[in-house]
């Protein structure tokens, strides 16, 4: 009889291109960052741990935040919800409302110093407890913060990571 058991894939760093690296400080939470979307099609994971790395900029105020999302598409048509696109860019939610109704927070970072450089580190967090127990099929990251300054402009600054969980069978 064959034995299932947990196993993890390779890591994965997504790129941060489109606008991570400088992003703006928006006080309404509404104009961040969108990764590439991040297609689970091939490797069937049953839960995707993401986690990363954000480093703020120069002397940013204290007591704001951060906040990482995943956010999945709604079906393969494809049908993006809001102004979500294809690829990592920059991005203007229409509403808080809107936002609140498709994106699942994954980890929301406290600044707690004016230290310039910073890095905020977050997770390990199942993605699949964050969408309710199924990871969807395709999906990705949304970024926003509002620390009143532009976020590190080195890309390698910013990292995010995700590490596919999958059943073996042995």
């Amino acid at each position: 009889m064959a034995n299932i058991n947990i196993g993890y894939g390779t890591a994965v760093i997504p790129a941060v291109t489109g606008g991570l690296a400088s992003l703006a400080s928006d006080t309404n939470l509404l104009a961040g960052w969108q990764s590439d979307i991040l297609d689970n099609s091939a490797t069937l994971a049953v839960d995707i741990l993401v986690s990363g790395k954000i480093r703020v900029g120069t002397t940013p105020s204290l007591n704001t935040n951060i906040y990482v999302y995943a956010w999945a598409q709604l079906d393969p048509t494809p049908i993006r919800p809001d102004s979500f696109g294809t690829a990592a860019a920059t991005r203007s939610i229409t509403s808080d409302g809107a936002s609140s109704n498709f994106l699942k927070l994954v980890a929301g970072l406290n600044v707690d110093a004016t230290t310039t450089d910073r890095d905020y580190w977050f997770g390990p967090v199942s993605l699949a407890q964050v969408f309710g127990g199924t990871i969807p099929v395709k999906w990705g990251f949304w970024i926003v913060h509002n620390t009143g300054v532009a976020l590190n402009s080195t890309a390698s600054n910013q990292t995010l990571y995700y590490t596919p969980v999958i059943y073996t069978v042995a």
